[in-house]
């Protein structure tokens, strides 16, 4: 306070500074300012941000994005909210809007592994180069902005190299965290598949995440995590083997049926779906070879019937909620959606009739 003898308070003394002793409320004025400030710094940041990104209001939390009664307005109550974010806390909640299920109510099909994971890696590093590569890549083409396209690229090389840098370490090539890198990478390569490329940079991804599932061994399915991140990998690995016409590797078989000893009633349709593939991977290549010998020919007919038979009974005892309901729509093709568990079926009748 300042001295009464004197009106300068201690402060201004000490700094040989003149003063006038404290104003008086009525002489102090003040002024809400906050738009103004708000309205600068979202033109200098929308400035770098392509079309469309101003439309993100919040920073997403892992898992949740924060929710707001639909009667309030959000930016008269809380200007900042319309505070524009960068690229990269939009490529997070791209990615985890896209590609992660919440922890409540996770869907029998996909797994959390992705967020568990992510929520260990507290440290910049390869995962997080990998989340921020594969969410910037997926934003580019949703708001067709290449700009972000390069940024993509450059998070993808920053992770690889990363990779490379910690795989001569055997505990952490077989790590939970090493495996999800590999599913990202190979997520990436689905991302930024060009439709005239092959697939061959997404099936090498897959190869390695069989070779790190194989160093892990049956203790990778002892824990939720570990199951967590080979139940979606399985998927891959089918997929993979069906696209290139190949048989099944005997390494996931072997896991597969280690992990049918202790699934769950949630896992089982899944699990017997991935048994039923596994049989058409075997009879693919069979279709290949030209045959004249009739008997032949029966027993391989008789072979492919037997497995639709397997894919309708699966499809009978499936509970409610892998139901589906067939509309007609007068849209393109483009915009038809496809019940993903139908596409074994399909697939096989393709090849049967080649």
């Amino acid at each position: 306070m300042p001295n009464q003898e004197e009106k300068a308070c201690r402060q201004c003394r000490r700094a040989g500074s003149r003063c006038d002793g404290y104003r008086v409320e009525e002489s102090v004025t003040f002024r809400d300012q906050t738009t103004e400030t708000l309205g600068k710094v979202s033109f200098a940041s929308h400035a770098n941000l392509p079309s469309g990104n101003q439309d993100v209001l919040v920073r997403p939390k892992l898992y949740q994005q924060a929710k707001v009664h639909p009667s309030q307005d959000q930016s008269s109550h809380y200007p900042w909210f319309r505070l524009a974010i960068t690229p990269e806390d939009q490529a997070l909640h791209f990615f985890f809007h896209h590609y992660v299920v919440p922890e409540s109510g996770r869907s029998p099909t996909h797994p959390d592994c992705h967020g568990i994971i992510y929520k260990r890696a507290i440290e910049p590093g390869y995962l997080a180069n990998l989340i921020n590569a594969v969410g910037l890549a997926g934003l580019a083409y949703s708001k067709n902005a290449p700009m972000l396209v390069d940024s993509a690229r450059q998070a993808f090389s920053r992770a690889l190299r990363g990779i490379c840098a910690v795989l001569v370490d055997p505990t952490e090539a077989a790590s939970d965290q090493m495996l999800v890198a590999v599913m990202l990478l190979a997520l990436y390569e689905t991302v930024t598949l060009h439709p005239t490329a092959d697939l061959s940079p997404w099936s090498r991804h897959v190869d390695g995440a069989l070779a790190l599932m194989q160093l892990r061994r049956a203790g990778q399915l002892r824990n939720r995590i570990g199951r967590s991140i080979f139940l979606h990998l399985r998927t891959e690995i089918l997929i993979d083997c069906l696209q290139r016409g190949l048989k099944v590797p005997e390494v996931l078989i072997d896991l597969m049926v280690e992990a049918r000893r202790n699934e769950t009633e949630q896992e089982a349709p899944a699990a017997l779906l991935a048994d039923i593939v596994v049989n058409v991977c075997a009879a693919m290549p069979l279709t290949e070879k030209y045959v004249t010998d009739e008997r032949t020919l029966s027993s391989r007919v008789s072979r492919l019937l037997s497995i639709d038979t397997d894919l309708e009974d699966w499809a009978q005892m499936l509970p409610a909620e892998y139901g589906y309901e067939a509309r007609t729509k007068t849209s393109d093709l483009g915009e038809a959606e496809l019940f993903m568990g139908r596409a074994v079926r399909v697939l096989l009748y393709v090849k049967h009739s080649l």
